[in-house]
């Protein structure tokens, strides 16, 4: 797949010198992970200049580092994926068992036409069979991008940046410039990266250390697993392309 690339070996890098403060901090996907992120599938641009600038940018005393844990998950979590499919292209929440057998549900919809009108438009929007609306062009795009999320493999992911400066405050900054960088990536239809509030940063740097795949304590309580697709993980790390991002001091 990359041809042109130019691998060479080098020495163990070390981000903590001494006399300077680490900060890192978790990313997560701010909806459930059946929603994609937007990949290099819907976008123009090279899916890494952001994040390869943000870095080039940082000053000699700095230093910063993107890690990507991943493994591969068994089959089974494209069955939420299907389910969600099938809401999202029938335009009905998920619902409780109560709801599935409520029989005001249809008397509802043709209570609603009998005070609107069977005007024309109306009509043609509406599936008298299930008791729904027909969907949109952007609702078909996002089940589209959800299953073919799906058809693929997933992984298990933990995305750490990690930044080191002179200052803790500085550190900080660092880091922030970089998860901003990970905005290109946000999908309004579908996914984003967001940043994790509550977690240890100790605990964090230590597995950054060890390419732990351990996970921030929050993803227990929310049962918000991070896992990417085959796509997802094309875009948001590969072998940067000369020929449209020239950072040569970003390794």
């Amino acid at each position: 797949f990359y041809g042109d690339a130019v691998i060479e070996e080098v020495e163990e890098y070390n981000l903590f010198k001494p006399g300077t403060h680490a900060f890192g901090r978790y990313l997560k996907l701010s909806k459930p992970y059946t929603y994609p992120i937007k990949t290099y599938l819907h976008t123009n641009t090279e899916p890494m200049n952001a994040v390869l600038n943000a870095m080039s940018k940082l000053s000699p005393t700095d230093a910063a580092a993107v890690q990507m844990v991943i493994r591969p998950r068994d089959n089974g979590w494209q069955e939420q994926s299907k389910s969600l499919s099938e809401e999202i292209f029938e335009h009905r929440p998920k619902k409780t068992w109560f709801q599935r057998v409520n029989p005001f549900n249809l008397l509802r919809l043709f209570l609603r036409i009998f005070a609107i009108g069977t005007d024309q438009e109306l009509m043609e929007n509406v599936d008298l069979a299930k008791g729904t609306t027909r969907t949109t062009p952007q609702t078909d795009e996002a089940v589209k991008a959800i299953g073919e999320k799906a058809s693929h493999g997933g992984w298990d992911t933990v995305i750490r940046i990690v930044g080191t400066a002179r200052t803790k405050s500085h550190a900080e900054e660092v880091v922030e410039i970089i998860r901003n960088a990970f905005g290109q990536f946000d999908s309004p239809m579908l996914n984003s990266f967001d940043r994790v509030l509550y977690y240890s940063v100790n605990r964090l740097l230590r597995n950054f250390i060890y390419r732990s795949l351990w996970r921030h304590v929050t993803v227990g309580i929310t049962f918000n697993r991070m896992i990417l697709g085959s796509d997802d993980v094309a875009t948001s790390w590969h072998v940067p392309a000369a020929k449209y991002n020239n950072v040569p001091n970003v390794a």
